[in-house]
Formats: structure tokens, sequence, C-alpha cells
């Protein structure tokens, strides 16, 4: 039995591959020609694959039309396309019937209003429930409709449409107005001869009627005004007047108005017064339902006088910068206001401004100088514009300020005045004069017995060009320039100079100078003192090489060589605290001299040496012959040989130094060297 239906299925699967088309029904219809597989079923659909997004996702090369039923695509799942090389998931389109808005309505008119809807390209409105007839209206979202009756209700309908078709409808319903609502009174503004109606505008009239007595027909059509102004009136009497809203429809009920007129006319407004010197045009604005106007100068209506409709009074013959009060009052039929108080001050005489004179200025002070001004009764100057605080002048016409700075601009201010008033300011402008120049004296150096190295540095000009520069000097306290001086070019900056002509052994006082167009001007003083000894100078017996600090003493060299072959003495033998610093050739020779009796060594000869009538010769230390070495031609008679110092280096040895190219070395203590003996003073 399995086999035969094995073999009936295999039929068919032959017939269906051959056939290249495959039908599933239960009527035994053939497959539609344009389709491979056609599935028929009167209660049965063809259920898909039903998996998953990461499954959908997973599925390894999908083909070109997959279709699968994804879970959890989209709110409820959906159904999956492979198209285009990716996944489609398939959405419902929608269409959303439109919300209904607010209706404006009118008598005769509808404006149905509904609102946007998401995904709308356009809608339709009709008159009935008919989309195919319906008015196409775009993107609008209003419909005016006209033509209507009043006080009738009316259905209408909307739709929304897009790509996918167009919405259900959505039902407008309207009801048009009937007649206005009747009108509410206002608030009435009364004088004693007139009435000013008011009353408020009622919703859907279109116009309204006012009339003395209750007749519509024979009433006053106001159109859409909502006031009405009555004159002639008797004062403090009480009217009754009429008032309907009306449109297409119909007419409202009556709106019945009442007022009573004022007894006494209302106090005038304050108008704009026009004063001038002497004169004052007082203004006042008029009053509802006043015939007439009184002005008076005091606050008594019997004697004010009667203007009639004139709203302004001219009074002359006024003081000028003067402040006046008068009074005026409004009169009816019915009685005259309280009285309104006018102020006013007449202007003050237009005092012109002063012109400004010629100042003169010097370094700390300013004549500051004006012109008289006719009519004027004086003047205020002050540093600032402030009138209040000025100093008043008088009628002077010129001040004199002091305690300014030099090449300093400075502003004041000046008012005229008079018994009227003051004056617009005149701004006074000067400059004062430039200052002296500021300089400072520089410190002397290279102080010999006839001259020296001074200098200074002008820090300012003062404002005007320095036209010269230099020290002066004398043996007096302030030297200026009618002493001895230099002049050393002009301008700001530092200078030096030379200070010769001196004399030695003399103190000196230096300052320097700088003038300019206002005059000179001095630095800080400096003393130095000349000295008394120089490098070179031949005293003390030789020549002199070296001088210390205060140049009051100093070493003197012979001038010439005492031995050309001398030993230093005493081989073997060593002596203890040689130095070879400046000062200590004459400890060294001593400690040679005691600690060596040998005979002819070169301490001893300079020990032993009188020349020149100077007993007190020694041998130099290290330092001291170097200084020897470098002043070796203003001391004269050396040779390029070598020379002795005071200093040991070892018990067998000891310094000297080649004055052919100053070396420094030693020598066993029985060389033969030169020797030269120096002093000190």
């Amino acid at each position: 039995m399995k086999k035969i239906h094995l073999l009936i299925v295999l039929l068919v699967l032959s017939v269906s591959t051959t056939v290249g088309q495959v039908g599933i029904n239960i009527d035994g219809d053939q497959p539609d020609p344009s389709s491979m597989l056609d599935v028929k079923s009167s209660n049965k659909g063809v259920l898909l694959p039903r998996i998953t997004f990461f499954q959908r996702n997973a599925i390894t090369t999908p083909a070109e039309g997959l279709l699968v039923f994804c879970n959890d695509c989209g709110t409820n799942g959906a159904l999956s396309v492979y198209s285009n090389g990716a996944w489609r998931t398939y959405s419902p389109c929608e269409n959303q019937s439109p919300n209904i808005g607010i209706n404006i309505v009118s008598p005769t008119q509808i404006i149905w209003n509904w609102n946007p809807v998401p995904g709308a390209t356009g809608y339709k409105w009709n008159a009935t429930d008919n989309y195919g007839t319906a008015y196409e209206l775009g993107s609008t979202t209003s419909k005016t409709e006209t033509g209507l009756s009043c006080n009738t209700s009316y259905t209408r309908y909307a739709w929304s449409y897009n790509g996918c078709g167009f919405s259900a409808p959505t039902t407008l319903n309207a009801t048009t107005i009937t007649i206005p609502a009747i009108p509410f009174t206002g608030t009435h503004a009364q004088s004693p001869t007139q009435i000013i109606w008011n009353w408020n505008s009622s919703a859907g009239a279109s116009g309204y009627k006012w009339n003395i007595t209750n007749d519509y027909g024979t009433a006053t059509d106001m159109g859409i005004a909502t006031t009405k102004t009555e004159t002639g009136l008797n004062c403090n009497t009480p009217y009754t007047r009429y008032i309907w809203a009306y449109n297409i429809c119909g007419i409202s009920s009556v709106a019945i108005l009442t007022q009573t007129t004022a007894i006494n006319p209302n106090s005038p407004g304050i108008g704009v017064h026009i004063p001038s010197l002497n004169q004052i045009v007082w203004k006042w604005v008029a009053v509802l339902g006043a015939s007439g106007y009184k002005w008076n100068m005091t606050n008594d209506y019997a004697t004010a006088l009667d203007l009639g409709t004139s709203l302004l009074m001219f009074e002359s013959g006024l003081t000028c910068n003067s402040n006046y009060t008068r009074y005026v009052w409004a009169y009816s039929d019915c009685g005259n206001s309280t009285e309104l108080v006018l102020n006013q001050s007449t202007l003050t005489t237009p005092i012109n401004p002063t012109t400004a004179g010629t100042h003169i200025p010097s370094m700390n002070q300013i004549i500051w100088k004006w012109n008289t001004v006719p009519g004027a009764t004086g003047y205020k100057w002050n540093t600032t514009d402030n009138y209040s605080t000025a100093v008043n002048m008088g009628t002077n016409i010129s001040k004199t300020e002091t305690g300014l700075s030099c090449t300093t601009t400075y502003t004041r201010y000046l008012w005229v005045y008079n018994i009227c008033g003051i004056s617009t300011p005149i701004v006074l402008t000067q400059s004062t004069s430039p200052c002296f120049p500021t300089v400072l004296t520089t410190m002397v150096t290279n102080i010999t017995q006839t001259a020296a190295t001074g200098g200074g540095n002008v820090t300012s000009d003062g404002g005007a060009t320095v036209t010269l520069r230099g020290v002066c000097w004398s043996t007096t306290p302030n030297p200026t320039i009618t002493d001895s001086h230099t002049i050393d070019g002009n301008g700001v900056g530092t200078f030096i100079t030379n200070i010769s002509m001196l004399v030695g052994n003399t103190q000196y006082y230096i300052r320097a100078y700088a003038t300019n167009s206002m005059g000179t001007s001095y630095g800080n003083e400096v003393s130095f003192l000349t000295l008394q000894f120089f490098i070179g100078q031949s005293f003390g017996g030789g020549r002199i090489f070296y001088l210390d600090g205060s140049g009051q003493h100093g070493l003197v060299c012979a001038t010439s060589d005492q031995s050309i072959n001398a030993e230093w003495g005493c081989f073997g033998t060593s002596i203890t605290g040689t130095s070879s610093a400046f000062g200590m050739g004459q400890a060294n020779t001593t400690a040679i001299v005691n600690g060596c009796s040998t005979a002819g060594i070169a301490a001893r000869i300079c020990d032993d040496l009188v020349l020149n009538g100077y007993n007190d010769w020694f041998l130099p230390s290290l330092d001291e012959l170097y200084q020897m070495y470098l002043l070796k031609v203003i001391i004269g008679g050396f040779t390029d040989g070598t020379y002795w110092s005071s200093c040991e280096y070892y018990a067998n040895t000891a310094h000297n130094r080649n004055f052919s190219a100053g070396n420094l070395g030693f020598l066993t203590k029985d060389s033969y060297c030169r020797v030269r003996a120096i002093r000190a003073f």
C-alpha cells in the first residue's frame, strides 16, 4: 500500500516539473498562466516562515524577492522582502480624518475650520458626503461659505488625502447667528448742555440705531458707531435715550440710556503758556458745555475779566525772570467751574557770552583774560563747568591763576550775569609755558692731578628744545655756566665730557646743566678731589708706578737696576711668611734679610740702598713686580731680562718674572737675576 502512495506522489511531481507550474486548490483548476505557484482557498491563507529580526538578518546570501514574516519588526510584526540587496519591511499606508476646528459664524456666512493632519498632502470639502464631487482645497484647512440663512444649522464634510488614498469624512456642524444681542450701556460724558452717549458693541450686530423716543422706525442710523454726541441740552436735567442693535436677521431689544447733564462746567485744563521777557500768553483747554471763560490776576471770580470763548490771554508789562500766578474759570448758564491755577515764569534776559581775550601764560601761572559785555553786571569764573560754585569776579575782566604745572593745557569756564540771568559759559583754553629742562649729574671718574671725566643725563627737555648742555665746575659749591664749563651738544639723553686744566690735590664741585628757551637748569652737585700724584710722576727718589684708592699713597720704583746678576740667597734655607700681594714687598724683604745673613743677595741690596736721599727701599713682591712690568716703559731703565721678586717658592727656589713677555717663573735661589728696588710713600 505504501508503494502505491509513493507512486502517486511521484507521478504528480513529475507532471508539475514537466509543466513548470504548480496549482494547489480543492476545485481542480489549472494554475494561472502567469504564475509558477497558484494557491487557491476560500478560507485559508499562505503562512510564510515566521522568524525574528536577528534570524532574518542571519540568512546567508538571501535571494532577491525572498519573503518572510518578521515577528518583532514594527509594532506587531511585518512582512519583509529582500529587494535591491536589502531587507525591506512593509508598512501599511493610512489616512487620518481631520479633527474639527473652531468655526467662525455670522448671520449669512460660516468659515469652516479643521486641524492639519500629519502626512496629508491636501484636503477636500463638500456640502454632501460625497468625496467624488468634493471641492479641492489643496493644503488649506478652512473654507469660507457665504450666502447662508441666519439662525440656521448647517452640516458639511471634510476629507484628508495623500498618495495612499483619502480618509473617512469628518462631519462639520455650525449654526449661523440670529438677531444681535441687546447693547449694554457704556459710560456717558456729560456737561451742562451736552451728553456724549456711549454703549458697548453687540455680538453679530452690523449697526446701531439711536432715538430720543422708544421708536425704532424713526431712530437715527449710527452705522457701526457706538457713541452719539447730543448738544443743546439743559443743565442739571435728566435725559433718557434709546438704542438698538441690528443685522440682516433682525433687531435687538431696546437698550435704555439715562444721564443727567452737569450743574456747573468742569474746570479748564492747563494749556502750554508762551513766556517772553516781559509778557506771558496764558493758555487753557476748552471745557465741554462751557459758554465762556473768565481770567484774573487774583483768585476772585467776581472781578475776573470775561474773555468770552477765547482760550488765551495776553499779559504784558511783566518783569524778566519772575514767577507769576493767574486764575481762570469756565462758565455756562448753569454756573461757573472752580478756578484753574496757572503758573509761569518770564524768561531771563538773554546775555550774550563774552569772548576770550589774550591770556598771559608762564610756567606756573596763567592770567586769564576776556572782553567786556554791554549790560553785564559781572562775571563768574570756574575751573569746572559749574556756575553755582564759580568765583564771582565782579566787573574784573581777568583772573590770575597760580600753582599750575608747566607745559600743561588748562580749560576754564566764564559766565556773564545780570539781574535777569546768566549767559551760557564760554570755554577758555591756554597752555602754560614750557618747563626748565631736567638734568642729572653723573659721578666723576678718571680723576688725575689735572683732569677728570664727568657728564650728565638730560631726562626731560621741559617741552622746549634743549639747545645747550654740559658740565660746569668750580672750587666753590653751586657752580654755574658763568664758571668753567663744557658744551656737549644739545637735546635729551646722556653725555660724557672731559674736564681739564685742573689743579692737583684740589677739591672741585661740578654740576651738569641744560638750557632751553625758558633758561638753564642744573643737576645735582658732585664733588671730587684731584690727585696730588700720578702714574709716571718723578717723585720720592724714582717714578710712581702705583697709587692706592685715595690717590695720595702708592709705590715708587727706582729708574735703573741695582744689580744685573744677584742671587736670591740662602739656598736650602726656608724663609717663611713671604707673600705675593701688593704691599707685602717690605715685609718680605725684612723677613729675607733677617733670615739670611749672606751679603750681596737681592733683598739685602735693596734694603741697604740709599738713593736720591731715600733709604727705605725694598725688593718688590710678585704682584708689585708684575705692575712694574706693565709700566716698564713709563718707569724706564728696564731690559728684557729676568728680575727677582721677594717671594720664596720653596727652600731652594724663589719667584721671578721675565720682562720680555711678562712670564712668571721660579729659579734656584743661587741663580743670578736682575734687581730693581721700590719704596712706598
